[in-house]
This record gives C-alpha cells, structure tokens and sequence, in this order.
C-alpha cells in the first residue's frame, strides 16, 4: 500500500493503491503515520515526500469501508486514521513535501494542505466534496481561520473542482511542474541548497506548523460527524447506485 525509498536524503512515499484510485482506508493510513514517524527519525533523510501511483495522488477516505461498518464508531476509523496521520506530518521535525502526481480528493487534498510544500503536475485538479457528505475538511477550515477569503470559502461550499493554475494563484499549492521527475530534482536542489541554514528553514516552518496546529480541533468535529449512522447508509447507497 505504500512504496518508499530514500534518494539522496529524500525519503520518498507513494500511495500505491492505483486499482482503487489511492483511497484511504484505515490500514493504509496506519502504513503511512509509521513510515511518516520513521522517516522523521531516520538521520540521513532532510525531507519526506509523499506521492501516488497512477491516475490519482488520493481519492479520499475509502468509502468501501465506511459502508461495511457494523456501527458508527467503525465508520470513523479511517477518519481517525486520517487525523493521526496530519497530526505526525506536524509534528515532524523535516519538512514534508507533497508532489501531486495526479488530483487531490477530499482526504487525499487534506494530507496536501498538511504538507509544507506542494508540487502539482500540470493537468490535476483538486476537490473538497465533504460538505455533500455533511462532513468537514479540516484543514481546509484551517485555511479559512488564517485567511478569510470568500474564494476559499466558496470552494468549501460549493465543491467546486480547481485547477493547478487556480490553486497556484490562490497559494495552495508551490508550483506547477511537467512530470514527478522533475518535481524530484527540483525538491532535491532545494535539499543541498538548505542544507546550511537548517535553523532558519525550521524557524520557518515551525510558524506554518503552529498555524495549523491551532485548528487541530477541526479534526475532532470531522470525527464527531463521521460517527453517524446516515454517514454509513449513504456510503452504502452510494455503492448500490
């Protein structure tokens, strides 16, 4: 479910689920919080970054398992999971570095807005569904408390798909590049180039962080929603359709 490597102190993690379009159950989650937390441990790795395989970077919480849940406690896991995960990415000592191989769904576009930095390939596109399941994004809200823009707030209500080049001018993601490859070597470059001034790159990102980590309590009221016996039968509808 997830591939890694490490090349030249990059540690490298890809969604490899293609067949079900990267979506995100709880087992995947768990694999991914471990190899997060062990990559934040490993000496010779200076930035994580997290990819997919195939056609999709994520589509989001696996609804396959939400609709098997015998109750509403089990259909939160994989919200929970989710949770976990963002709260390691920060509270990661190295920089985390999303490059979107394909589009951001939904949870797969939340573990983006975690990351610190975020590489798109031309032609993606990103999307915040939730509200139709009644649901929250959180750290979609996060932006929001730190900037109250009508734009980002129109995306949150109306689940409107983005471009790369929308989200580039709206600062969700860092640039726009022609292949993973190229995000690669340009994250690479950017690795030597900060390799002298580590304590004022953390300084930097250690700001960003506690932002985000302010709206944390977002993630709690995502949960809270998610434990709704509506929430199951319309994963389950959603699949008889």
């Amino acid at each position: 479910m997830i591939v890694s490597e490490i090349n030249n102190g990059l540690m490298i993690l890809k969604l490899s689920k293609p067949q079900l379009l990267n979506s995100l159950d709880s087992r995947l989650l768990e694999k991914l919080k471990k190899e997060i937390m062990k990559a934040c441990r490993t000496p010779n790795v200076n930035f994580i970054v997290l990819t997919g395989e195939g056609k999709l970077f994520s589509s989001g919480i696996d609804l396959r398992e939400i609709a098997s849940s015998s109750d509403e406690a089990e259909a939160s896991r994989p919200f929970r999971a989710l949770g976990e995960v963002i709260r390691v990415i920060l509270d990661c000592k190295k920089p985390v570095i999303t490059v979107l191989n394909g589009p951001a769904v939904a949870g797969g576009a939340e573990l983006m807005l975690a990351s610190d930095l975020v590489f798109a390939v031309e032609g993606i596109w990103i999307e915040w569904p939730e509200i139709s399941w009644n649901l929250v994004a959180p750290m979609l809200s996060s932006l929001l408390s730190s900037m109250p823009l009508p734009k980002l707030l129109y995306l949150a209500l109306d689940s409107k798909r983005i471009s790369a080049e929308e989200a580039l001018s709206l600062g969700i993601i860092s640039e726009i590049v022609k292949s993973v490859d190229e995000a690669i070597s340009k994250i690479r470059e950017l690795s030597i180039r900060l390799a002298k001034n580590t304590d004022a790159m953390s300084f930097y990102i250690s700001k960003i962080r506690e932002a985000k980590k302010r709206t944390l309590i977002n993630l709690d009221n995502l949960i809270i929603l998610a434990e709704s016996k509506d929430l199951i039968l319309r994963a389950q509808k959603f699949f008889k359709k």
